[in-house]
């Protein structure tokens, strides 16, 4: 996970300073900036280089439009779509867009329209389609998609959870209609979005799960 300078990489402290409310969030919004922002796209699945991304010092801070709110970034998490997008080989990003889709952070601003997160709810979500980029310092995203963090989990793990807790979920809902007394079978167990549908499939009732791995060691 990605922690921005200011941040303190100690789980403990994090852990802390950031649950469920952080009173501190009233501090006054920077007018810009450090960001990593997208310089190339291009390479395929295998051929991404550190050059195609900048880290850029004095990036304009996000301003959240209507239904939006602002997210002082303390981790971020990158996920093999991130460097599909940086590759190419998915639509739906830029040169010189944000870089990311995880984060978990505070909530220093809210847009018109209201909602019922607050400023200093401490929120992770999965800010796709902004173009802002959840590596960088600040970030805006969708009140109604953003979610309050639980006090059991630190603010790193919750960064790491929105999009293969999303893709399981819909795999098995959306997509599977699983409900009680299912069985499924989830290949690739020991990935992120594996080891997450085999939980959340117990949740949802079924009677049996099974799973694959690469390797005997694995599973």
């Amino acid at each position: 996970s990605f922690c921005p300078p200011s941040v303190s990489t100690n789980t403990s402290i994090l852990q802390s300073n950031y649950h469920q409310r952080d009173m501190t969030a009233t501090v006054e919004i920077p007018t810009s900036m450090t960001a990593a922002k997208i310089h190339t796209i291009g390479g395929g699945h295998d051929v991404c280089k550190a050059e195609q991304i900048s880290v850029e010092t004095a990036v304009p801070v996000p301003d959240p439009g209507p239904g939006e709110v602002l997210i002082k970034v303390h981790a971020a998490a990158i996920n093999p779509v991130d460097w599909k997008l940086l590759g190419g080989v998915l639509p739906g990003t830029k040169a010189g867009g944000g870089f990311g889709l995880d984060v978990c952070g505070t909530v220093v601003k809210l847009g018109d329209d209201g909602s019922s997160i607050n400023i200093g709810d401490v929120v992770y979500a999965d800010i796709i389609k902004t173009g802002s980029g959840s590596m960088a310092e600040y970030c805006r995203w969708q009140a109604v998609a953003a979610h309050v963090k639980p006090n059991n989990i630190t603010v790193p793990e919750a960064a790491s959870l929105p999009l293969v807790g999303l893709t399981a979920l819909q795999g098995l809902v959306t997509q599977g209609g699983m409900k009680d007394g299912d069985k499924g079978l989830i290949f690739g167990g020991t990935s992120g979005v594996g080891s997450l549908a085999i939980q959340m499939a117990k949740v949802l009732g079924a009677s049996e799960v099974y799973a694959t791995g690469s390797s005997v060691e694995q599973i």
